[in-house]
């Protein structure tokens, strides 16, 4: 089981070298010495639980309009998931750039034309399936929703041979 704080953090750590999120997490609270440390090579795992929870605090405030669909997960579990489980996934409105409280499914929004390089389906990125970070995934009802990953799981989605996983973080259910 993978906790709340431990999904966060790891999507915080995932994005705060590089890549066109990083630049939101400049004026957050101790950010340098999170950054030199991923920098240094410091892996996840060694981070202490201070480090942990300041980076869940900074994902928080920085990715807050996806929290909505991580809403009542505390725990997570690691899941292999192949593409044509995250097929049915479905992406929020402000990632796919539909209408507000609108989604789409991800084999859908998959096939879109990107809305320009910064998109993660943009065809001047270039795509070497790396699955090393955990996607995270939340819910809405009883549908998945793809929460963090989108450059992974294109990459993953374009490259990657049949029969090949991606590790995701899947909410666990008090249902």
């Amino acid at each position: 089981m993978v906790s709340r704080v431990d999904a966060l953090a790891r999507w915080a750590y995932s994005e705060i070298l590089d890549g066109l999120s990083a630049r939101y997490y400049n004026d957050q609270p101790g950010i340098v010495a999170l950054r030199a440390k991923h920098r240094s090579g410091v892996p996840f795992s060694a981070l202490a639980a201070n480090d942990r929870q300041l980076l869940a605090f900074n994902c928080a405030l920085v990715r807050g309009t996806l929290f909505d669909f991580l809403s009542g997960a505390e725990q997570f579990h690691e899941q292999r998931l192949t593409k044509s489980e995250i097929a049915p996934f479905l992406v929020p409105w402000n990632v796919a750039g539909l209408p507000p409280m609108t989604m789409m499914r991800f084999d859908a929004y998959i096939d879109m034309p990107s809305t320009g390089p910064d998109d993660p389906r943009s065809e001047h990125r270039a795509y070497t399936h790396v699955p090393d970070d955990p996607l995270t995934v939340g819910r809405v009802n009883d549908d998945y929703v793809l929460v963090d990953g989108y450059h992974r799981v294109v990459s993953f989605w374009r490259t990657a041979p049949v029969g090949a996983f991606i590790l995701a973080y899947m909410p666990v259910s008090d249902r």
